[in-house]
C-alpha cells in the first residue's frame, strides 16, 4: 500500500464539481485516525510547539502561568521552562482521578496562587501583574466556570488572573483554543484615550522578522500611522497596556481575530485582517487595498516589490513543500509555481478556502501531487525521485532517508509580506540545513534558597509533571511487531507522547494514532464513530493486533475500554486489547498494565526485556544492555511481574559510566539514591560493595514494592517530601537526576548525575 494522494488536476475536477464542498472526504480533519508525522504533533497539542496556548499565554509581560490539570497535560513544558524568557514563570497543579471525580482541587487553585506569591517574594522573584490558569479538556468535560474561579482567585490574592483554555477538544470549533487565549490576553486591556497615529500588529506571538516589521511599518507610516506596537515588543505590563490606546489593529494571523474582536467590542478599534501571501501579486494587491483604506497613496510599494523580483532565481530541483512552515502551503506552491520553480508535492490539510490555488497549479501542472499528514496511510509514504529541494519539518521528515537538500521554513518571529519571500528565495538559493529540534538538558540555574512551603496536595514549583501512564504503555506497544496503537484523545496527549515521551519517534515511527476526538464525540459518546474509523485505517495498514490506550478523556465520560476493544474485535476481525489509562497515574503503572495485558494475550512476547525503557534508561545505557544479548528479566518495578519476579543483574542494569563514579562512595556515611526503585537498588548493592558501613537510603516518586523497601527507603509525594528529607536526613552524596538539584542549590555534597528522563524531561 502507498500513501493516499490527489494530484492538482483531481481535485480541481472536485472544485468545478461543488466548490464549497470539494475537498476529499479522506482528507478531511476529523474523518479518521490522525497519523502522528511531525507536522499532526506539532498542531495536535494546543500546547505542543512553538506559540501554543502554554507559551502564548505567558507572552503577558510580567505573568506566571499555573497549568491545573492531568500530569499528562503539562507533561511537555519541561522543554519550554529551561527557555530563555520563560524560567520560574511555570507553575503546576496536577489532579488525580479523586480530584476529577470530586472536584476538590478546584478549591486549591486559590490557595496554589497563595503559594505562588509566597514562593516569589521569599526566592526574591518578581511579583507578577498577571497570572493566567491554563486549563484542560478534563475542566471542558467537566464545565468547571473558570471565569468563576478566576475571579475568587483575583479577590483572595490582589493580583489579575485570567482563564487560558487548552482544549484540543474545541480545536475545530468555533472558538479554537488559540483564539481563546487572545481574548483572555487581551481582556486585560482598560479603555484609554485613543492615539490617531498608534497602531497594533496582532496575531504573531513571536513577533514579525525585523525585516518583515521594518516593512509593515514603512508602509504604515506612509499612510500616518507611525506608532506600531506588537505584544511581543512589550518590555513590561504599563507597556502592554498602552495597546488599548491604538486607533486601528492589524491582524496577521487568522487566529488573532478574537483578540481583535475583544478590543472592538470594548473600546470600538476597528481592525483590518492581512494575510500572510508569497505570490507578489497577492502581497502587493492586499497592501494596495490597506493603504487605499487608509487614504494614502500606494507607490511606496514600487520600491520592495522591484527589490524581490530580481531575485527569484529559479532552481532545477523539484520542491516538496510541507505543512511545517510559516504560511499556507498551497499558496507557497502556487507563489513559487508563478516564479518559475517546479513543485512536486504538497503536504496540507485541505480546505475549501484553497479552491483559487489548487484551480491555479492545477492549471499550470495538473500533476502536483497533494498528501493529508493526518491520514494513516502516510505510514506508507515513499518520497518522489524528482524532490530535490524540501521546505518544512515534516516534509524533510518524509525525506529523511534521501539525499535532497532541507530548509526549515519555519520560524517564531515570522516573515511577512515582500520580506518574507525575499527572505525565502534567498533560502532556497543557499544551502541552509534543517534546524534539528533538540531536548533541554542543561538545568537552569535557581535562586539560592530552596522551596518550602506546607505541602500543598499537586502543587509544583520546580519539577514538571512526570512521565504519564499512557506514555508508559505506549513505549511497551510500541515494541510489538504489527502493533497498531490508538490512543483515545483529541489530540494534545498523542502530541505529549509521541512528540515529547517516545524520544526516538522521529527516528523509529510505528502505528501510533491519534483517535481525534471532539467534544460531540466525548458528549454523545460515538463510539460507532470511533470504530469505523478504527476499521478503516486497519484495513489500510493490515496490523497484526490493535491496543487501545486511555487518556483523561474516555477517563472522564466513563469509556468501558474492555467493552469497546471488544467490539472493534468484532468490526476489524484483529486481536485487540485495551489499556485502562487516565492520564493522571505515572509511567510505571502504564508499563505495568501493557505488560500485563500483552502476557495475558501472547502477544508479542519473544524478545522482551520487560521494564528495559527510554523513560527510564539513557540511550547509551539501552544499547549496552541489548549487545550484551541478556536473557529475559525485570529491569524496572514496571517490568518485574512480566518477568517472573526475575530481576537483572546489577552489574547489567548500572552503566560502567556510572559505575566508574562509585569511588565517590567510598568514603561516605549517609547517601540517598532518588530513582527507580529496582535501578536504585542495583545501584545501593555496587555501593555497598565498595562501602558497606554506609547507610545507603533509596527514594523515589514513582511505584515502591513493599517487598523490594527496606526500612527507611522512602516513597516520594512531592517536592517538599524531598526537601524535609534531604533536610532531616543531610546525606553525604546524591544519586539522581540533576534537575532535583534546582530543589536544593544550597546542597554542598557530592552529586552523581543519573537522568532520570521520566522524572525531569531531559
Amino acid at each position: 500500500m502507498s500513501a493516499l494522494m490527489y494530484r492538482a488536476g483531481e481535485l480541481f475536477s472536485e472544485i468545478k464539481r461543488d466548490r464549497r464542498d470539494w475537498v476529499p472526504e479522506e482528507f478531511r480533519t476529523g474523518n479518521g485516525l490522525v497519523y502522528s508525522s511531525p507536522a499532526t504533533l506539532a498542531y495536535n497539542s494546543p500546547g505542543a510547539e512553538g506559540f501554543g496556548v502554554k507559551r502564548a499565554a505567558l507572552s503577558v509581560p510580567e505573568s506566571v502561568e499555573l497549568i491545573i490539570s492531568p500530569g499528562c497535560c503539562g507533561r511537555n513544558t519541561s522543554e519550554i521552562s529551561s527557555m530563555d524568557g520563560y524560567q520560574d514563570r511555570f507553575y503546576y497543579l496536577t489532579m488525580d482521578e479523586a480530584d476529577i471525580v470530586s472536584g476538590r482541587y478546584l478549591k486549591r487553585i486559590p490557595k496554589a496562587l497563595k503559594r505562588i506569591l509566597s514562593d516569589r517574594s521569599r526566592m526574591s522573584l518578581p511579583l507578577p501583574r498577571v497570572v493566567m490558569l491554563v486549563t484542560t479538556c478534563v475542566d471542558a468535560l467537566m464545565g468547571t466556570d473558570m471565569d468563576r474561579i478566576a475571579g475568587i482567585c483575583e479577590r483572595e490574592c490582589g493580583v489579575a488572573v485570567r482563564p487560558a483554555y487548552m482544549y484540543a477538544l474545541t480545536r475545530e470549533g468555533v472558538k479554537p483554543p488559540m483564539v481563546q487565549v487572545g481574548e483572555s490576553i487581551f481582556s486585560l486591556l482598560e479603555k484609554r484615550d485613543k492615539d490617531p497615529l498608534a497602531v497594533n500588529i496582532l496575531g504573531s506571538y513571536g513577533g514579525l522578522l525585523p525585516a518583515s516589521l521594518a516593512e509593515l511599518r514603512d508602509i504604515l507610516s506612509s499612510a500616518g500611522l507611525c506608532r506600531c506596537r506588537e505584544l511581543s515588543d512589550c518590555a513590561d505590563f504599563d507597556e502592554f497596556m498602552k495597546m488599548s490606546e491604538a486607533s486601528l489593529n492589524i491582524q496577521v494571523y487568522p487566529d488573532a481575530v478574537g483578540e481583535a474582536e475583544e478590543m472592538n467590542r470594548r473600546f470600538g478599534t476597528g481592525y483590518v485582517e492581512l494575510q500572510r501571501f508569497y505570490g507578489i501579486e497577492r502581497i502587493t494587491s492586499q497592501y494596495r487595498a490597506l493603504l487605499s483604506y487608509l487614504g494614502a497613496d500606494d507607490h511606496i510599494l514600487t520600491t520592495y516589490r522591484d527589490r524581490v523580483v530580481k531575485d527569484i532565481e529559479p532552481i532545477k530541483e523539484a520542491v516538496s513543500i510541507g505543512e511545517c512552515i510559516n504560511g499556507n502551503p498551497a499558496e507557497l506552491a502556487l507563489s513559487l509555481m508563478e516564479c518559475g520553480y517546479k513543485v512536486a508535492e504538497v503536504f496540507t490539510a485541505l480546505s475549501a478556502n484553497d479552491a483559487y490555488y489548487i484551480a491555479r497549479i492545477a492549471e499550470m501542472d495538473p500533476d502536483v501531487k497533494f498528501y493529508f499528514n493526518q491520514h494513516p496511510s502516510m505510514v506508507d509514504f515513499e518520497p518522489d525521485k524528482d524532490a530535490g529541494l524540501c521546505l518544512g519539518r515534516d516534509a524533510s521528515w518524509y525525506y529523511r532517508d534521501s539525499d535532497v537538500r532541507c530548509i526549515d521554513s519555519s520560524s517564531e518571529a515570522e516573515p511577512f509580506g515582500y520580506s518574507g519571500l525575499e527572505r525565502l528565495i534567498r533560502q532556497i538559493s543557499g544551502d541552509v540545513p534543517v534546524k534539528k529540534t533538540t531536548r533541554v538538558t542543561s538545568v537552569t540555574p535557581r535562586s539560592e534558597e530552596a522551596i518550602q512551603g506546607e505541602g500543598l496536595r499537586g502543587y509544583r514549583r520546580a519539577l514538571t509533571p512526570f512521565a504519564p501512564d499512557q506514555s508508559g504503555a505506549v513505549e511497551v506497544l510500541r515494541q510489538i511487531e504489527g502493533m497498531m496503537v490508538v490512543v483515545l484523545d483529541a489530540g494534545g496527549c498523542t502530541g505529549n507522547i509521541c512528540g515529547f515521551d517516545i524520544r526516538d519517534w522521529e527516528q523509529n515511527p510505528s502505528m501510533i494514532f491519534s483517535a481525534g476526538l471532539r467534544d460531540m464525540d466525548a458528549v454523545f459518546g460515538r463510539d460507532e464513530e470511533l470504530i469505523r474509523k478504527i476499521k478503516k485505517a486497519a484495513g489500510l495498514l493490515d496490523p497484526a493486533y490493535i491496543a487501545l490506550v486511555g487518556t483523561p478523556v474516555p477517563s472522564v465520560i466513563g469509556t468501558d475500554l474492555n467493552g469497546l476493544s471488544i467490539q472493534v474485535e468484532r468490526a476489524c476481525g484483529i486481536r485487540t486489547i485495551s489499556v485502562d489509562t487516565n492520564g493522571c497515574d505515572y509511567y510505571d503503572k502504564g508499563m505495568e498494565k501493557a505488560y500485563s495485558r500483552i502476557l495475558a494475550d501472547h502477544i508479542g512476547e519473544d524478545g522482551l526485556l520487560p521494564g528495559l525503557s527510554a523513560l527510564d534508561y539513557t540511550d547509551s545505557e539501552i544499547a549496552s544492555i541489548r549487545e550484551r544479548n541478556p536473557k529475559p528479566a525485570a529491569f524496572s518495578v514496571a517490568g518485574l511481574e512480566a518477568a517472573g519476579g526475575r530481576v537483572a543483574a546489577s552489574e547489567l542494569m548500572v552503566s560502567e559510566e556510572i559505575q566508574q563514579k562509585l569511588s565517590l562512595a567510598a568514603d561516605k556515611k549517609r547517601i540517598l539514591i532518588i530513582g527507580e526503585q529496582l535501578y536504585s537498588n542495583a545501584l545501593r548493592e555496587l555501593i555497598e560493595k565498595e562501602n558497606s558501613k554506609a547507610r545507603v537510603m533509596v527514594a523515589d516518586f514513582f511505584t515502591m514494592k513493599k517487598e523490594l523497601k527496606r526500612q527507611d527507603d522512602v516513597r516520594l509525594g512531592s517536592e517538599d517530601d524531598l526537601i524535609r528529607l534531604l533536610s532531616e536526613y543531610d546525606p553525604d552524596l546524591i544519586a539522581a537526576d540533576p534537575t532535583l538539584r534546582e530543589l536544593v542549590p544550597g546542597y554542598s555534597g557530592e552529586w552523581i548525575n543519573r537522568r532520570h528522563f521520566a522524572l525531569s524531561g531531559r
